[in-house]
């Protein structure tokens, strides 16, 4: 058996990958992630089909997300786990779709809140995409309704995972 005694892991060029603590994890702060939360403590009325554009970044590296469309880009080819959330209020059926590939043209997975005994909810939806370098993906409003969006209640994220 072979052991491989390093604290860091670099590319040729002195670029680290990766390191190692004392206590044996492994941290890679290169590793594509990005986090965004809603940035206006107001509920919205939004029509069908509106995109999560009221999101802010705040913390990123290696992804990207351009408010105007509400589409999130990445920069490296591979497996994401990608999810988003949203408070939302109103009669009847609500839905968060999660939109990814060429310019986020596909569907992937749909979060539902259909309340019976209440109008008010909090829609999820998750999933593991592969992701090309050159796809986006976005989280898209197909129903009208309103949405609370303040940064504890609508958010979004995704990070590499292979």
């Amino acid at each position: 058996m072979s052991t491989l005694n390093v604290n860091t892991i670099a590319n040729l060029t002195g670029t680290t990958a990766a390191t190692i603590d004392s206590a044996g994890r492994i941290l890679q702060p290169l590793k594509p992630h990005i986090f965004c939360q809603g940035n206006n403590n107001n509920w919205v009325t939004h029509t069908a089909n509106d995109a999560m554009t009221w999101l802010t970044v705040q913390y990123s590296s290696g992804m990207a997300f351009t408010s105007s469309s509400g589409n999130f880009s990445v920069q490296v080819a591979g497996v994401y786990f990608v999810t988003g959330s949203i408070y939302a209020t109103g009669a009847g059926s609500k839905r968060l779709s999660l939109m990814a590939g060429t310019n986020s043209g596909t569907l992937i997975a749909n979060g539902h809140n259909d309340p019976t005994n209440s109008d008010d909810g909090t829609i999820t939806v998750s999933a593991i995409v592969n992701l090309a370098s050159s796809d986006t993906f976005k989280f898209v409003l197909p129903y009208a309704h309103q949405v609370y969006q303040g940064n504890a209640h609508c958010y979004a994220s995704a990070y590499l995972i292979n």
